[in-house]
């Protein structure tokens, strides 16, 4: 008999699981909000959903932040009882030292290694034409999903998984699927 995976989750180097993760079949009850979009930027910076606005994650274009600030960082909206999210890919957070952007890293390095996500936000699903970059730094991959852990080959080393997840968000659409964010799950300690 043949097994197939059903979902696969990725964890990366010095990081400490501090508690389960979401199912996948997911109701109201269990996805709460969804983020949208305003006017001046299609991209959302998730990282204030969970209680640090100032913070953005690595791979948010450093053209949008005054568009999305001025905007607001992102705005939420509860989830209807007709609509289904269907999660299949779902990004946890990283306290202490999460994936930031590296001129977040230069201009406040003393704030890195102490930053905890606010735990009581319930999980946030992106509305179609909503962007957030994201990784695989803490993540659940459905099988639905699975064709969007390929990685480009022809981006630098630190960029080739912003870029995935920028076309799979997209591709999400097209088949019924979103990503989600959930509070931190992990902490990480860099070296």
């Amino acid at each position: 008999m043949l097994m197939l995976s059903t979902a696969l989750y990725m964890l990366w180097r010095f990081s400490l699981l501090m508690r389960k993760v979401l199912p996948k079949h997911s109701s109201v009850n269990h996805i709460p909000w969804l983020a949208f979009h305003r006017e001046r930027s299609p991209f959302i910076n998730i990282y204030g959903s969970f209680g640090h606005p100032e913070i953005w994650p690595r791979g948010f274009p450093i053209d949008e932040l005054r568009n999305v600030t001025e905007d607001g960082w992102s705005s939420l909206r509860r989830t209807q009882k007709h609509e289904h999210i269907n999660a299949y890919i779902q990004q946890f957070l990283a306290d202490l030292d999460p994936d930031v952007d590296a001129l977040y890293r230069l201009a406040y390095p003393m704030s890195v290694g102490h930053i905890h996500f606010d735990r009581d936000q319930q999980p946030v699903a992106l509305e179609p034409y909503t962007f957030s970059p994201y990784n695989t730094q803490n993540t659940v991959t459905h099988y639905e999903a699975f064709w969007g852990l390929y990685l480009p080959v022809t981006t630098t080393f630190r960029v080739c998984d912003i870029w995935r997840g920028f076309w799979v968000q997209r591709l999400l659409w097209d088949i019924g699927g979103q990503l989600v964010f959930g509070t931190s799950t992990v902490q990480q300690v860099r070296n």
